[in-house]
Parts: structure tokens; sequence; C-alpha cells
């Protein structure tokens, strides 16, 4: 081997880091990379070359899920009988609007793809998946990889990229996974055949078909299905295909086993065509059809979905399975090794599948057919039936009481000598998966005697016949042959799960959905026996069987009449009707946005928000869902139109009537300018009185107690207001400090100052004085403008000068900046002579104005702003007072009493309220606790910080004390502005800092939240970076 490259992934999740990449292409960009992308393969593989630049790469981009928690939290109710959302699932639509990427998100990855060279292939409705084109040439330098041929041992050539792809930083967030920049994933089919030779020389026992396949009456009478009366009709099946099927070969099997025809509709996915030439591909196609039509003949029809046999292909099948919503009962016989799928493939594998069982559509996966050692050589298990929420179906061998007859006897299926599957033999795929975490259905299940971890997943979930020994019969190419293998078992659950439907409907259910809970629900209790036949001896080349659920076959095979009728109770209850929708809801209109505020639904646990553009022919649609507080921004929308609005609350008892219909007109905001100074310098004194400044880089402030010691020194800016045609309402001067000054802080002035014949090849000390800027003791003659303190970290700096600015539109303006005090500090900030981080002026200059007659001249109109922060992380002392913790989604809150023997944690937000115009008069920190900390209660403060220089990429404990937020007995320094008692019991804490917040409009606040005790409990509260439950910040004004 000439080569070893794989960089090891230790997280699931795709976004990793941040990187600066410079190529022909991009120049300097700031990018992100992604994880999870370069296969296992390439470890144990040599590089034999590069992809030809003109070859055509086809792939997914795939965008995360919103509001994940909610998600996860929804489909658990979505199958609880005793929750009042029981069976309600979403439509596609409703899943999209509250959970799926926004229009927004979707559009620009759509825009990121054709600005790159790639073509738009396909889009999907539920905007998880864009399916592209493009040279390899043109991914190449979208992702910044180069895609490399490799050569694996045992013969096989694929292609990957050479490292993790990245994208330009504004796609973070919006494109999660790159999929289809490898092919060295295979999909293979789970089926084992019996050829007509093989049948005639050693006939099977269990069937009465040819050859002694079993045949659909066969299968009924094994499994307690002889007398129900249930067909599948009213239902559509789903089968996921990677090749095509003869129909004639369909026709033939329903004929001679005298079945109805089924209609069959083939749906073509990401450039399938049907039939590919592999015979054991469309043998697989095959038999899942017929094994179909065995058990559900009279099902409305049979819809095959085809797709490439290629990780791309695979994702857009199953997403046009969801997105589409007509099948329910879906089986799929093609999987590979969980190992060897890249975690991108996985993950984006699972979003699917979610949105599968928050619709109500069931999924059976075949768990392989290697037994225990699904990669042929270790104890390994299969996707997708290793996917939490789908459905995985083992494999046993059968005995039934002569050809034809009733059970008799089950086990798992495992055959040593059989090493046509594997070195090590063929048998019912299972075991413990190395990615997923076990399900909470599967809580309490694992015993020890099953030799599985119970804290991972473990397959399979059920079982049924699947050793060719007891094989099925089924036509193909013209001949009769046995089929085995769990390819066999998948399609067969699907379709009973379609008689279920088919009983659930006829006594006013909804679809079964998801069947892992209701299945695992069963095999916890009493039902278990009647239900299921439970295989308690022997193994699956690994695992043993045991009393109840085991990693050998789950727990066993149905009992059919008995399962169905407890998958289908007839006594199920209507549930309550949800309570009125949300009242006095107010829309507050501002520019391109409308604030929303409403009145709280008593036991409201969310709320959706609805919107159109006309008053009557026009569909209300969501444009928020999973809204937790009472309030909504709107935002990104087109001034001086008019938008309708109503609201929702989610309740246990469902969804709620909508509020009254309220509209808004949201208006341009005044307009903006920013400008650089025409001249900056600074003075210095002493021997220095007469050097000129103008041309550096950089504008320094210092004053300390001797002014015959040390250079004083004082910077001047001039700025031409010239083209300022309007009444100044808002000014901020932004000065960027760099690293060259000295330690400390200090109050900096600006001042305005009269003179402005001054220039940068000009001004000195001497000059300064003669123009009156300073005094003899180096004070300054000008007009105060403003204050700000500033330390010695480097950054961003602000002074707000719209109360002396006001009046100065049209005019040219000299600032000076200058330290009153006498703390010796040295500040360097850039000038405008730098190549970044000039000198800036942000003018805000109000438009004409026309009379209006207010419809309440008496009461202003009051707004609302609901923000996240800007920026939110946590420090930690002792070992870790130099650890940054910003990229976390969580913040924490810790202290106990001793400062040495754990680590102290407190956490910080900065909030954006320059937008805010007028005094505020509510504000409200919502904070959601996770489950992640510890138990106790604690009053848990609130501080006001000054410092809101600090970002997530630098805030450290360290950087905390040098900020003054702490000291050195680990208490903030801040001003309180609330305190609120927090318990271990997650859920949504507030602190009401009205009074603190009263005069901080316009500005970026810093709050801090800290433990003032020393209770020692440590509490975790969502960060702006979790999925959900971010925090936010209210503000009415």
């Amino acid at each position: 081997m000439n080569h070893k490259n794989l960089a090891p992934v230790s997280a699931f999740t795709a976004v990793l880091a941040l990187l600066t990449i410079t190529n022909a292409a991009h120049g300097a960009v700031s990018r992100f990379s992604l994880a999870g992308h370069i296969p296992p393969a390439v470890a144990d593989s040599d590089i034999v070359g590069q992809v030809p630049s003109s070859s055509p790469v086809n792939l997914a981009l795939t965008l995360p899920l919103r509001n994940q928690t909610a998600l996860r939290d929804l489909i658990q109710r979505l199958h609880n009988p005793a929750d009042p959302l029981y069976g309600k699932y979403l439509t596609p639509a409703q899943f999209a609007s509250r959970f799926s990427p926004t229009p927004e998100e979707y559009q620009s990855a759509i825009g990121f793809a054709r600005a790159n060279g790639f073509t738009v292939t396909q889009q999907h409705a539920n905007r998880l998946l864009l399916e592209v084109s493009a040279p390899a040439a043109s991914a190449e330098t979208a992702f910044g990889v180069q895609l490399r041929r490799y050569h694996q041992a045992n013969g096989r050539v694929f292609f990957a990229p050479d490292r993790e792809p990245s994208l330009p930083i504004d796609m973070k967030g919006v494109i999660s996974n790159v999929v289809g920049l490898e092919n060295s994933v295979v999909w293979k089919a789970h089926s084992s055949i019996v050829t007509p030779a093989t049948i005639a020389a050693n006939p099977n026992q269990t069937g009465s078909g040819p050859g002694g396949g079993m045949t659909p009456t066969d299968i009924r009478a094994a499994y307690g299905l002889t007398n129900v009366t249930q067909t599948g009709a009213g239902q559509t099946l789903g089968l996921f295909e990677l090749d095509g099927y003869t129909p004639s070969d369909i026709t033939a099997y329903e004929q001679k086993y005298s079945l109805p025809a089924v209609p069959l509709q083939n749906v073509f996915v990401n450039g399938a065509t049907g039939p590919t030439g592999s015979a054991s591909g469309q043998g697989e196609v095959t038999l899942d059809i017929e094994l179909q039509i065995a058990l559900a003949p009279g099902a409305d029809k049979i819809v095959i979905y085809q797709a490439p046999n290629s990780s791309a292909g695979i994702l857009a099948c199953y997403s046009k399975i969801a997105t589409d919503n007509i099948a329910k009962s879906i089986s799929t016989s093609w999987g590979t090794p969980e190992g060897n799928v890249p975690y991108n493939v996985l993950d984006s594998e699972n979003a699917i599948f979610q949105q599968m069982a928050a619709q109500g559509q069931s999924i059976f996966a075949a768990s392989g057919d290697a037994g225990a050692y699904d990669d042929g050589s270790s104890l390994s298990v299969d996707d997708p039936s290793s996917q939490p929420y789908v459905t995985g179906v083992g494999g046993t061998s059968l005995a039934t009481n002569g050809a034809g007859g009733a059970w008799k006897s089950e086990k798992p299926w495992a055959n040593k000598t059989d090493k046509s599957i594997s070195p090590l033999g063929s048998g019912g795929g299972g075991g413990v998966s190395t990615y997923w975490s076990m399900p909470s259905y599967q809580t309490g299940v694992a015993a020890t005697a099953t030799l599985t971890d119970p804290t991972m997943r473990t397959v399979p979930d059920v079982a049924l016949a699947a050793d060719t020994s007891t094989g099925y019969s089924i036509y193909f190419k013209k001949g009769w042959y046995i089929y085995g293998g769990t390819s066999c078992a998948a399609p067969l659950w699907a379709a009973f799960t379609a008689l279920v439907n088919q009983q659930r409907a006829a006594v006013g259910l909804g679809t079964l959905g998801f069947a892992n809970p209701a299945l695992y629900s069963i095999g916890k209790d009493s039902r278990y026996a009647s239900d299921f036949h439970d295989t308690a001896t022997g193994t699956n080349l690994y695992y043993p069987a045991i009393a109840g659920y085991d990693a050998a076959s789950g727990w066993g095979s149905f009992i059919g009449a008995n399962l169905l009728a407890d998958l289908a109770p007839a006594n199920s209850t209507t549930p309550p009707a949800p309570p009125a929708g949300p009242a006095s809801l107010q829309a507050v209109p501002g520019d391109s946005q409308v604030s929303l505020t409403w009145a709280p639904v008593s036991g409201a646990t969310s709320y959706t928000v609805y919107r159109k553009t006309a008053a009557a022919n026009d569909t209300l649609a969501p444009v928020g869902s999973g809204v937790t507080a009472t309030a909504f921004g709107n935002t990104g929308l087109v001034n001086d139109t008019t938008y309708y609005y109503q609201v929702t609350a989610m309740t246990a008892a469902g969804e709620t009537a909508p509020s009254a219909v309220v509209s808004a007109v949201p208006t341009a905001a005044p307009a903006s300018t920013t400008l650089t100074p025409i001249a900056d310098s600074y003075v210095t004194s002493l021997a220095a009185n007469t050097v000129i400044h103008g041309a550096e880089t950089q504008i320094t402030v210092k004053r300390d107690s001797s002014s015959t010691s040390t250079y004083r020194r004082t910077a001047y800016l001039k700025f031409d207001l010239t083209g300022v045609t309007g009444p100044i309402t808002s000014a901020k001067l932004a000065l960027t400090l760099n690293s060259n000054g000295t330690a400390g802080k200090a109050p900096l002035n600006v001042y305005g100052i009269s003179d402005t014949t001054w220039t940068e090849s000009s001004l000195t000390w001497n000059g300064a004085l003669a123009a009156g800027g300073l005094t003899s003791a180096d004070l300054s003659t000008g007009t105060l403008a403003a204050t700000t303190q500033v330390t010695s970290t480097p950054g961003v700096y602000t002074w707000d000068l719209t109360s002396y600015l006001a009046d100065k539109a049209g005019q040219i303006v000299t600032l000076q900046v200058a330290d009153p005090g006498t703390d010796g500090v040295y500040f360097c900030f850039n000038s405008k002579e730098a190549a970044t981080g000039k000198p800036a002026l942000t003018l805000t200059v109000a438009p004409p104005t026309t009379p209006t007659t207010p419809t309440n001249p008496t009461t202003p109109q009051s707004a609302t702003l609901n923000t996240m922060p800007v920026a939110d992380s946590y420090v930690t002392s002792l070992a870790a007072n130099t650890v940054i913790h910003g990229a976390e989604t969580q913040i924490t809150v810790k202290r106990d009493s001793t400062a040495t023997s754990t680590y102290r944690r407190t956490a910080y937000l900065k909030f954006d309220l320059t937008s805010v115009t007028r005094p505020i008069t509510s504000a409200k920190l919502a904070l959601t606790l996770n489950s992640n900390g510890t138990a106790g209660k604690a009053p848990l403060n609130v501080y006001g910080i000054s410092d809101t220089t600090w970002t997530e990429s630098s805030l450290t404990w360290n950087g905390a004390l040098a900020a003054g937020g702490l000291t050195s007995a680990d208490l903030s320094t801040g001003t309180l502005a609330a305190t609120t008692q927090v318990t271990s019991t997650p859920g949504v804490y507030t602190w009401d800092l009205t009074s603190y917040l009263a005069d901080k409009a316009g500005q970026i606040v810093t709050l801090q939240v800290a433990d003032p005790g020393t209770d020692g409990v440590y509490f975790c509260f969502n960060s702006k970076e979790a999925a959900t439950g971010q925090p936010m910040l209210t503000v009415q004004y």
C-alpha cells in the first residue's frame, strides 16, 4: 500500500471547524469544513489516479432539519396511544413548514450550486435534498477537494475526496452534507436463491409450492393468518429498489396462485430507467413484489421506487418515497455494512426516516444474510436496518407441521457451512450498531445474556423465515425458484402491516406508522406470548437467542391474527377537542418585517404562525412553527405590501382553531450610510510635539499623571457630511483597537472640535494647541459628544454621537478622541491608512415625512423584538481557564464552596439592540435548561457587563477576568439585573431585565449568568448553536 489517508471522525454531525482556503477561484475566503465524507474504504486502498476533470459527478446536497428536539418529541407522541396527538400524522407540507429548512435556505443552496457551475437536476419538496450535477473539476473547486481514484484489495476501483469538503461560511447551517463525492459504497440485495436443479435434487419440506417453496397460502398457514379476512384493501404498499423487473413474471405468480392482479406503479428516481441487466438485482425486485402480493393481494397498488446504486441515488429514492407519502407501508431489501457507509450518508438517511415516521409511514429493512458478521469478518450490522427510525427484519429457520402446514418451531437462521454469503457462513443479520445510540423504545430490553451493548441500538427488531431451506416459491425469468434471505422477510412484514392498516382504518384509527414503539410495547408486556413466536434457542452465528428480545432474531416472528388484533384495537377513544385559538393577536410593522404578539393559550406547548398576502382568494401558509414564545418576528418581507396573519396553538389535544386575522404593512427604515474619515491623525507631546503622524496606519491615545515623563497622545478624525441631506437620527463612530497598545482600561471621550481646516500632512501637538483643541494641561476644549469604556482587548469599540451630530448634516466635522484621566494606558486604533478595520461613522437619516392621521394620537405604537444572542459562551476555571466554549450547543453555570477542586462556570450572552429605537418598556430573557446538568436548585443572577468586545472564538476564564467580568473570587463585577430560582427540571426559565435594559435601546449589551452561591449545582442551558430552545431576549419598546 502506498497511501493511507483517512481523517478520523469523532462526531456524526457535519460542521467541525472553520478554516481559510486560498485558491484561484476563491481567493482568501472564510470557509468551514464538513465531517464524515471520507469513506472507511480509503484506509485500506491505494491511490491509482485522479478522476478526469470532465467526468460528470452527480451529487445530493443535504440540508439540516430544524427543531430536531421538537420533532423527536412529536414522533413519540404520534405513536403513543395515550397521547391526544396519537395517529394525527403530518402531511408532507406540514412537515416541511415545521421541520424542514426554510424556503430561503433552500434557495440559498440552489444559488450556491448554480454559482459554482452545477446544474440543478432535481428539487425535493421536503427541502432536505437538492440533486445537482457538474464536471468533476467544478465539484473539486466548489468543495475544496481533489477526487482521487482508489484501488481496493478486492480489485474494486472507486473514487473519493482526498480531504473533508468545505464550503463558504455563508453556507454554514444551510448545507450539512455533500453526498456523492465518493462511490465506495455498494448496496446489495439480501436474498439467496436455490436453482431449479438444486430443488429437484433436494426438495424443501416446508412449503407446498414448486420444489417445496412456500406459497401465499403456506405463509398464511405458518404465521396464523389463515382465518384473517384482511387483504390490504384500500392500502398502498411501497418498495425501495435499485433494479427493475419483468411484469410478466409477476403476472405468472399471480395466476399460479389465483391472486388478483395488483396494480404496479413504477417511479424512477435520480436517472434510473428500469432493469440494469443484473440477475440478482432483478430477482430481488421480483421476489419483493410477489411476496407483498402474497400477503396483501387486495392492496390498491404497489409503488416500486427505483434509483441508481449510489449514495446520492439511495437518498433521492428515500426522499421521493417520503415526499410522495403515497405508500404507508414500505420495505427495502437492499443494504450494506453500517461501517462502510460514510457518516454523512447515515445522517442524511436518518432525517428522511424521521419524516416518514412523522407522516405515519412504516418502513421495514432486511437486516442482512451474514449473521452477526455483516461485513463478512467482524461483528457488524447492516444499514439501513440499524437506523433508529427503521424496523430491522431478521431471519429465522422455520419448521411446519408438514408441507404447507401450521407453525411447529422456529430458531434464528445460522448456517456456518454455507459460504455463499460470507466466509463465516450465512444467517439472519443482527447485532449492535457502532453509530446509533439506543433509542428510547429499546430501553430496558437488552439483557446480559444477549451479549449486546445497553447504550447502543440493537438489531433486528423482528424476524421471519429467511433460511433458503425453508424458502419461498418465486417465479422469475420464466421459471420457479426458491428464495431465502432477510430480503424475503422484510416485504412480508410490510405486507402484514398493510393488513393492520386496513383494520385500523376500519376502526377509525390512523396508520400504524413507525412500527417499533408499538412492537416493543407489546414485547414488554403480557401480550408478547400470544403475538410473537419467540425464538429462544440457537444463534445467528454469534448472538444467542434467549427468552424475549435478543440480537439473533429480535422479538421473533408474528402470530398473525393475534398481533393484528393488538395493533388495530377496536376500542379506540376519541381525543378531547382542542381549546380555542390565541386571542389578542397584534401585528406591528417594521422595515421588511412584522412583529407579532398574542395572548398565551393555557396548556400550549408551541404556536404556529400562518401568513398570506391577499385578504381573500389566498391560502394561509405556515411561516413559523414550534414557536415557544407568545411573540414572533416575520422578517425578509417586501415593504409596502399588506400581510395577513393568524396563529394557532399546539396543545395536548392537538392544534387549536386559528386566531382572528390581523394585517400589517412593513415600510422602509430610514436611510443609512457609513463614512470613512477624509483625514485622521494623532498628536504627541514633549519632544515629539512637532512630529506629523498623518500617514501612519494607526491613531493613538494616551494620558498619564505626568506631563513631563512620557508622551501624551490625542487622536483626530475629520468626516465629510456634506452629502447628508436629512436630519441625522443615529450616528455611531466605530474604531478598531489593534494589539499594539498596553494592558489596561479607561473611559475614552469623543469631542466635537470646531476647527476643520487641519490636514494629515500638517497636524502636530503644537498645531492642535494653536487650533484650540487642547489646553496647556492637555485636556480637550471641544464639546463632549460621547464616552465609551475601552479595554486592551482588540476589537471594535463604538461611540454614540447621535446627540452631537443630529444637526450637523451637510457639514464637515472634526472629532477628537482623548483620555480625560491619567491612567497611562496606551490605546492604538487602526487609521484609514490600515488595510482593514478603518474608522467608520455610520449615520441614519430620517426620510422625508408626510402628515398622517394616527389611529390613536395619544398612544404611541409599540413594537416587540425577539432576538437571539449574536454571541454566547461560557468560561471555566482552574486548568480549563484558557478553554474556548463558544461553538458548543450549551452554556453552563456552576459555583461551589471550593475554588480549587472543581471547575467553576459562568455564562455570557451578547445581544444587539441597535434596532430598538425607543425606550424599552419590557425585557425578558428566556433560557432553556436541558437535562445535562446535575440535581439541585439555586438562584441564578443575570448581570449587565460593560464589555461588549468579546467574541465566541476568544472568550476564556482568564479573558473574563481581564475584561472585568469576574473578581479573583469568581464573583461578578457587573450590575445585578435580575434573579430567578432555577431547579434541575428541564424547561424554560425567565429573567425580567426591564429595569436594567430600560435605557439600553440602540446599544449592544452583554449579559452574564452566574451563581452567586456555593451550592455546586451544574446548570446546562441550550446555546444559540442548539437546534432548538435557543436563548431569546424579548424586548418591547
